[in-house]
């Protein structure tokens, strides 16, 4: 009970608050962070280590943090997710890594933190919305990539990448690379263009939400002078339309783990 500041050693600890507006600072090491109700800040930078944070508060209104320390600015932390999971990436100049991980940040609000702050500089705040979109956003890389509930156009650019469509009738192009693309939308329309990938695997995997759903397929002609568009792939129960649907189309009746 009450506002505490506890701060970690140079081994991996095991921080946990309570009841409170906290500070908790892991130092180095891996350490776990774990606090509750109250507006909480959790401290992370450079040396940090492999730090992970659990932040369970289901109070309407709080604010919880991560106050980035000096010698760190935004341009230094790269954003990045996977289906539950946000990460904060430092990258330091003698090749090695800080990894944040906040647990559980995308499976429910309860888990939020809300706001990531930097100590150089007390401008820039990235918020919910922020750090969304920071997370969703393709690079050259492996990424994951989620859609929102609207129509959303996602292209993965390179990397072998997972882009899930979410609600809505959206566009996914997986790009270069080997990539995973989920159509899970409750929308009618999922429109796929395959990626410049040629000679790889590029599987699409229908979610078992989606009763009836039509697939449209882009792809580069050879010479990529210009783009042609393949047939509709209907879908109602299990039966596929098209044999190049058959070869690159997961149902959820086959089980694939998605």
């Amino acid at each position: 009970m009450g506002d505490d500041s506890l701060i970690g050693g140079a081994g991996n600890d095991s921080l946990q608050g309570g009841t409170g507006n906290d500070i908790l600072d892991g130092g180095a090491g891996n350490d776990s962070l774990q606090d509750g109700a109250g507006n909480d800040i959790y401290l992370f930078g450079r040396g940090a280590g492999q730090d992970t944070i659990i932040d369970y508060d289901t109070t309407a209104g709080n604010l919880d943090k991560v106050q980035i320390a000096s010698g760190v600015l935004p341009a230094d932390v790269k954003v990045t997710r996977d289906q539950s999971h946000l990460y904060l990436n430092i990258n330091n100049p003698d090749g090695t890594a800080d990894k944040l991980t906040l647990q559980y940040w995308f499976y429910s609000s309860n888990y939020k933190v809300e706001q990531v702050v930097f100590t150089d500089d007390p401008t820039t705040v990235w918020a919910v919305a922020e750090l969304n979109a920071l997370a969703n956003a393709a690079t050259e890389h492996a990424d994951y990539i989620e859609g929102s509930a609207g129509d959303d156009n996602i292209n993965g650019l390179g990397g072998n990448d997972t882009i899930v469509g979410g609600a809505g009738s959206d566009t996914l192009a997986g790009g270069a690379g080997d990539d995973l693309l989920l159509p899970s939308g409750e929308g009618w329309s999922e429109g796929i263009q395959k990626g410049a990938n040629r000679g790889r695997s590029q599987y699409i995997y229908l979610a078992a939400c989606l009763p009836t759903w039509r697939l449209d397929t882009a792809y580069p002609r050879r010479r990529k002078r210009s783009k042609s568009t393949g047939a509709d792939y209907d879908r109602t129960g299990t039966v596929l339309d098209s044999s190049y649907a058959a070869k690159k189309i997961r149902l959820p009746s086959q089980n694939y783990g998605y």
